[in-house]
């Protein structure tokens, strides 16, 4: 071999060196030994949805709801569970009582005053399949695959359907911000085509479209100020200032379909199966990618607390990462 040609393999395999190490360093590895994982905990089923509050971690599951204290995140602990006939797909709390959305099986209304004891008090049945809520004051806004439905929850644990908005496929996701509501629907009939709603919910008894704008997968969507932020394909990011009217002003591909978002201050958290980017939004309409994590493959839900990101993974349960 020709020393001219020896000297151009050394090269190559230098750039292909640093080329690897520049990939290592733009987005590193979370794992056990890196320092990253604080700690992970297995909870029964396969994990679908998370909420934090105070010092506890609501997590549901394929068949149930867990509760694990997170006062101390080195050593979370789970303290109860509760078996349910469906997949807890949303969670969502007022005070001390807890709603969940629970796929097939409807509403469930449980009492988390002491969350070692949690206590169901009430099963709501829908004449349809709901996918998500949201609680906001006396009233619950419900995703299901007929569109959003509104209950009023004044008596928490008698809940009245109040008002419906109809949507052409099924509600996954809900965002309130002032008197709008914005809804994500979902149709795996025409290539994941999706949409975006505005509704007029000034008047829950009487819902109003504003308008409506085709998203391709459209997945979780979360407000700050003047701007509405869609976790699909991609990042869109979408002007609000005229409430009726969403304006789309960006788009930030990441990689894969992203599965959640979470606001804390001024970053925005995106998941997605296997990865987490982070967001600075500081100026709401242009998000300045900060940093991006690996984390492990079929992770779905986040919620930022303290410093820490809490991560549901459909395998692992409970992942909780530090960012100091």
């Amino acid at each position: 071999m020709s020393s001219r040609r020896w000297r151009g393999l050394k090269h190559l395999r230098l750039a292909l060196l640093l080329f690897l190490a520049f990939l290592l360093i733009s987005s590193p590895i979370l794992s056990a030994d890196s320092g990253k994982i604080i700690s992970t905990i297995k909870t029964e089923g396969a994990t679908r949805s998370l909420l934090i509050r105070d010092e506890y971690a609501f997590i549901g599951a394929r068949d149930g709801l867990g509760i694990v204290d997170i006062s101390d995140v080195d050593k979370p602990k789970i303290i109860s569970e509760i078996k349910l006939k469906g997949e807890v797909l949303g969670i969502s709390i007022s005070g001390n009582t807890l709603f969940a959305a629970v796929y097939r099986m409807g509403l469930v209304i449980i009492d988390v005053s002491h969350p070692g004891f949690p206590q169901v008090k009430e099963v709501y049945e829908f004449k349809t399949a709901i996918y998500n809520l949201l609680v906001a004051g006396s009233l619950a806004y419900v995703a299901s695959s007929q569109g959003l439905i509104i209950l009023d929850i004044s008596d928490k644990f008698t809940p009245r359907e109040i008002g419906l908005f109809e949507t052409e496929s099924a509600v996954y996701d809900i965002c309130i911000n002032g008197d709008w509501a914005y809804i994500l629907d979902n149709s795996c009939v025409e290539e994941y085509q999706g949409r975006l709603y505005a509704v007029d919910i000034s008047d829950p008894r009487h819902p109003k479209p504003g308008s409506q704008l085709d998203l391709p997968f459209p997945m979780k969507v979360v407000a700050v100020d003047n701007y509405l932020y869609v976790a699909d394909g991609g990042l869109y990011v979408f002007d609000i200032s005229a409430p009726s009217q969403p304006k789309k002003c960006k788009a930030i591909f990441t990689g894969d379909i992203q599965q959640d978002l979470a606001i804390d201050q001024t970053n925005l958290f995106v998941v997605e199966k296997k990865g987490l980017h982070i967001f600075d939004i500081t100026n709401p309409k242009e998000p300045v990618k900060v940093n991006s994590l690996t984390i492990p493959d079929s992770s779905y839900r986040i919620s930022v607390r303290d410093q820490n990101v809490f991560i549901a993974n459909y395998y692992e349960g409970l992942l909780i990462i530090g960012l100091e």
